[in-house]
């Protein structure tokens, strides 16, 4: 997966709130939707969003890389 397509699925988990709605929105498994953003998280070497089984709370460096 490139850069943007995951960029664009980081997106849509901050509308959504969830990997599992996204993968189901767009028809994908839900371990895809992790590797991009853990592929995300990789690359640039910061942790974009804390997660637990409350969901996922974006970190300051996930914040500023959705602005």
């Amino acid at each position: 997966m490139d850069r943007i397509d995951a960029l664009r699925l980081l997106l849509d988990v901050a509308a959504a709130g969830s990997f599992s709605s996204v993968a189901r929105q767009r028809s994908i498994a839900t371990s895809t939707v992790a590797l991009a953003v853990d592929q995300l998280e990789h690359e640039f070497g910061v942790t974009l969003m804390a997660r637990s089984t409350r969901g996922l709370v974006f970190t300051h460096a996930g914040e500023t890389l959705l602005e």
